[in-house]
């Protein structure tokens, strides 16, 4: 697998910068954009995140945000088309998002993300330019987040378990047994993921299946197919629980807002 390239330090003088990407499958090690926040919108393709607080997957139609200063690395599995902005993060408006949000994007911001891409990296601050950009911003405030983050524990036996259920979605083995193969009690676990990821350990587990089958659906695999892919008895109790998550089936998710 190729390395991504990473975009550097440029004459950024703009509040915003943007460009487009058509990025094959490939990495970008951990790194930071200490004076620009970005926004990262896939039009096609997924990209996998990691933060030293979790990892997020970007799907087609939704866009990333990462704070300035986050710590992060990117994995490209499959050829993606991306649309990335950075922004002066004393830009006044910008939502006040810490880390990393996963946003949906309805057809204005899609459009308005598509024209920033186009403006001059020094344009004024009374140009047509800085006018869309206010647009936008007021937009991207109003966006509704997708809960497509995976928090990660850090203490090695939860850790333990969690690369457990990582490896295997599909097994309903109960935390009462993983447990003592990490070295721990349940109550032990339990604590740990509540403390390390504000989740309880089947919440956890449970968000984690439906990343993957995003992932799945994402590359065409049908929705019966999935559900037993990710753990599920039956597609009924896997398009309960999704839609319960996400708003949508997993036969609608990926449709224009």
């Amino acid at each position: 697998m190729s390395r991504i390239r990473h975009i550097g330090r440029s004459p950024m003088i703009a509040p915003l910068c943007g460009l487009a990407l058509a990025q094959d499958p490939g990495v970008l090690a951990e790194h930071t954009h200490d004076d620009r926040t970005q926004l990262i919108y896939a039009s096609r393709g997924m990209v996998h995140v990691t933060t030293r607080a979790g990892r997020w997957i970007l799907s087609p139609g939704r866009a990333l945000w990462i704070e300035a200063g986050t710590a992060h690395g990117l994995e490209v599995r499959r050829p993606v088309d991306l649309s990335i902005l950075y922004l002066d993060p004393t830009t006044t408006g910008l939502p006040e998002w810490r880390g990393c949000k996963v946003v949906t994007v309805n057809p204005l911001l899609r459009e308005l993300v598509a024209t920033a891409i186009k403006m001059p990296w020094d344009f004024k601050p009374d140009s047509s330019s800085a006018r869309l950009m206010r647009v936008l911003i007021d937009q991207l405030g109003e966006m509704q987040q997708a809960p497509v983050d995976l928090p990660e524990p850090r203490d090695p036996r939860a850790v333990r378990v969690a690369d457990l259920a990582r490896h295997s979605p599909a097994d309903r083995t109960p935390l009462s047994r993983l447990a003592p193969i990490a070295g721990a009690s349940t109550r032990t676990i339990e604590r740990l993921f509540l403390a390390e990821t504000q989740m309880s350990f089947g919440a956890w587990r449970q968000r984690l299946r439906h990343v993957i089958a995003l992932e799945l659906l994402a590359q065409g695999e049908g929705v019966a197919s999935v559900s037993f892919a990710v753990g599920y008895e039956n597609p009924s109790s896997f398009i309960a629980s999704f839609r319960s998550t996400f708003g949508k089936t997993p036969g609608t998710y990926f449709d224009p807002v």
